[in-house]
């Protein structure tokens, strides 16, 4: 079955992964996918008391490229019929998990009253609520995400040193994130420890 909503979407499900039973939102012709979590138990769509919507929209342009450089496709526009659309279901929160999405957190909170969570700043508190007496964070992250400065902002703003390595740390997290991860969809434990190894021996 396939939670109503009130605002003009079709959705069509296709079929099942996973947890989730996944459906296509038609805007514009263009496909967006949504999906819907589904209960452990009997398999059906999580009820109104206490569903979540993950929208995974495609058609984004790339983050870092537009942050990196202006003269790219600025990922803005998507992100912001996304959040009007989602706000007509009146949802009790909106959460992006996307590092390089925030760059415009700001603009996208305003335009709607639903609360709008920031992940660097749960990130960040949640780490130093976790571990007060740590003085200087390692950061390992995308080019966008170092460039944006967002978590440095945030740790900076909580009173922490930010350590991003040297010269080799980012060809090697560039690797780890886009060449095995967002490509082949898989973890190259041995290189992310060594990432880890590097950053926290020499720096």
């Amino acid at each position: 079955r396939i939670v109503e909503n009130n605002y003009d979407a079709i959705y069509n499900p296709q079929n099942y992964v996973g947890e989730y039973l996944i459906g296509d939102e038609i805007k514009e012709g263009i496909p967006k996918t949504v999906y819907y979590p589904l209960r452990h138990d009997t398999g059906e769509i999580i009820d109104e008391d206490d569903d979540y919507i993950l929208v995974n929209d495609a058609q984004i342009p790339d983050r870092t490229a537009y942050i990196m450089d202006h003269s790219k496709p600025n990922f803005f526009y998507d992100l912001k019929d996304d959040v009007l659309s989602q706000a007509k279901l009146n949802p009790d929160f909106f959460v992006m998990p996307c590092n390089t999405a925030h760059y415009f957190y700001d603009d996208l909170a305003a335009l709607t009253d639903v609360p709008f969570l920031h992940m660097m700043r749960i990130a960040v508190h949640t780490f130093v609520d976790n571990f007060p007496k740590e003085e200087k964070i390692g950061l390992i992250a995308t080019e966008g995400s170092i460039y944006d400065h967002l978590y440095v902002d945030e740790l900076e703003r909580v009173g922490k040193k930010v350590e991003l390595g040297g010269p080799e740390i980012q060809p090697m997290v560039n690797e780890l994130i886009y060449s095995d991860i967002k490509e082949k969809g898989i973890v190259d434990h041995d290189l992310y420890h060594k990432i880890l190894k590097t950053m926290h021996d020499k720096y």
